[in-house]
């Protein structure tokens, strides 16, 4: 997929429509074989995929993927996108294989997975809104767990140490940052 080809990349550009995009916090990126996301203003090449630190089962993916919309609601899915399509011609497809855009939709979009990570993840720096990528959110959420943790020492019950590891710095100062807005 080249992403300088997708409309809602190349429409940001400021001899286009940047303002449409002003209220929106992510975007998608997807074809049959790719689903990359980014911000508003994120140029094409910093597009990357979601990566789920706990991956949905297949089975699950294969259940919802084959779920048959109801008739008259596919109709109208139908009419909306393009009135000349009918039923007939596009019948619903629910013993296909699954697709990368599969797993984003139910791992990043599902109504519980957004909103928690528009709530930890989504914030702003000055003027420039931030929107962590899956290894800062990785990272929050070991730090999360490993929080809770405790180990025995010879004076008394602690909690364990740990070290966060990151090669940029200015990530890591996002990963903290949503950290520290998580916990405080």
């Amino acid at each position: 997929m080249r992403l300088t080809d997708v409309a809602d990349i190349r429409y940001q550009q400021p001899s286009e429509i940047p303002t449409i995009y002003s209220y929106l916090k992510l975007l998608f990126a997807m074809d049959s074989e790719n689903a990359l996301y980014g911000t508003t203003g994120t140029p094409a090449k910093f597009y990357t995929h979601w990566k789920n630190e706990h991956p949905i089962p297949e089975d699950t993916i294969r259940e919802v993927i084959g779920r048959r919309i109801d008739e008259n609601t596919y109709k109208q899915i139908l009419a909306d996108f393009k009135p000349a399509l009918s039923v007939d011609n596009y019948p619903q497809k629910l013993n296909r294989g699954i697709k990368p855009q599969d797993k984003t939709i139910l791992g990043m979009l599902s109504t519980d997975s957004i909103l928690g990570f528009i709530k930890k993840y989504v914030f702003f720096d000055a003027d420039d809104e931030k929107v962590a990528r899956h290894q800062q959110s990785r990272a929050v959420n070991k730090v999360l767990d490993r929080i809770n943790e405790f180990e025995e020492s010879p004076t008394g019950r602690r909690r364990k140490g740990g070290l966060v590891w990151h090669s940029s710095l200015e990530k890591k100062a996002q990963a903290l940052d949503a950290l520290a807005r998580i916990v405080f």
